[in-house]
């Protein structure tokens, strides 16, 4: 693949760093790695990866069913921070897009970065890729964000 752009997170907390370092970083993976970073508060970060996706998604995906009588899975508000991220990745994509160019989605980290692309940009190609098999719908129904996540996906 040529031209080809890679978008996401550094993967750990960053409100530490200062704004010239976020910078100096953007910068050098911008112009060595053809890298766009996604900056989110680390709120977000943490409610999006260590909650919704590792405590809510990552089961479901695996026919796991948080059902123990005093678990707290259900009451988990992290679904916020799950948007949140997602959005960011959008701004991010939409911001840098020039017409023709194919967006590549990757895993149930960014179940909503499909829909909220296409509100923005109704003529962009866009693919997904789940990188585990979508479970069954007695599974997957017992999610409350259920229909987001769909559309999302869609």
């Amino acid at each position: 693949m040529h031209d080809k752009i890679w978008v996401g997170t550094l993967g750990f907390p960053t409100d530490a760093l200062q704004d010239n370092k976020k910078s100096e970083i953007q910068e050098k993976l911008e112009a060595e790695y053809d890298a766009l970073t996604v900056y989110v508060n680390d709120t977000d970060f943490d409610g999006h990866y260590a909650h919704y996706c590792k405590t809510m998604l990552w089961p479901v995906f695996h026919y796991q069913i948080p059902d123990h009588p005093k678990s707290k899975a259900y009451e988990d508000h992290s679904y916020r921070y799950y948007v949140n991220v997602n959005q960011a990745f959008v701004d991010t994509v939409v911001k840098s897009y020039k017409r023709g160019d194919k967006i590549w989605i990757h895993d149930y980290h960014l179940l909503l970065v499909p829909a909220m692309i296409r509100k923005k940009l109704p003529d962009a190609q866009i693919g997904f890729f789940l990188h585990t098999a979508f479970p069954s719908s007695e599974v997957f129904r017992c999610l409350s964000t259920r229909k987001s996540l769909l559309e999302g996906m869609l």
